[in-house]
């Protein structure tokens, strides 16, 4: 994603979020910039789990 240097574009808002599909990207805004990434896959996510699980015991 590329930054605009024009002054007049508007910060994304919490409706701006809402109105994208649900496409399977991960959006987030921080200060007012739309950041986008990949959803995790699944692999990703048992290996969080396992690390987790094992930090507690």
């Amino acid at each position: 994603m590329a930054l605009s240097a024009d002054p007049d574009v508007r910060p994304y808002t919490y409706a701006d979020l809402e109105s994208f599909p649900d496409d399977h990207l991960r959006r987030e805004i921080i200060d007012g910039v739309l950041m986008v990434n990949r959803s995790p896959v699944p692999r990703h996510q048992k290996a969080v789990l396992n690390i987790c699980f094992h930090r507690e015991a």
